[in-house]
């Protein structure tokens, strides 16, 4: 079988245990399906759920700004590149700064991600790479912001 199957195979057997079964617990505040299907496959503790909830608004206060500098950059970008001729130095430099913004952004959602992960026993921690597995075959390759980064 071909190893791209894999992880589309693993999310299959997910969902279908998932719709075959009850729900172990209320999902996290705003996890939405996600929540849901990761509450069903990792059957969190009381305190695993806690900590879940925390992460994720210290996550959303702390990102609050980031996301707002980068929404303000990206609006900077479309102004300067409206312009007639467009200045290469002005483009130039906002879009690195947006880059920069991303990069801010995901460095915030991967460390969170990672506490959150400390706080999975190794049974959970299995089925929880499954499910990041699966998702990343799902997704397939990323073009950021239409410029051709992958």
């Amino acid at each position: 079988m071909n190893k791209r199957w894999i992880p589309l195979m693993a999310i299959a057997l997910l969902v279908a245990a998932m719709a075959s079964a009850q729900l172990a617990g209320a999902p996290p505040q705003r996890g939405g399906r996600i929540g849901a299907l990761l509450v069903q496959v990792l059957q969190p503790t009381p305190d695993q759920l806690a900590t879940w909830k925390q992460l994720r608004e210290a996550q959303t206060t702390a990102m609050k700004p980031l996301v707002q500098n980068a929404h303000d950059l990206r609006g900077q970008l479309d102004t300067a590149l409206k312009a007639t001729p467009p200045d290469p130095a002005t483009v130039g430099k906002l879009t690195l700064s947006l880059r920069a913004a991303r990069q801010a952004i995901r460095a915030l959602a991967d460390d969170s991600m990672a506490k959150f992960e400390a706080t999975l026993t190794p049974e959970q921690k299995t089925k929880f790479e499954a499910l990041q597995a699966a998702g990343k075959a799902f997704r397939g390759p990323h073009i950021m912001g239409g410029m051709g980064q992958r």
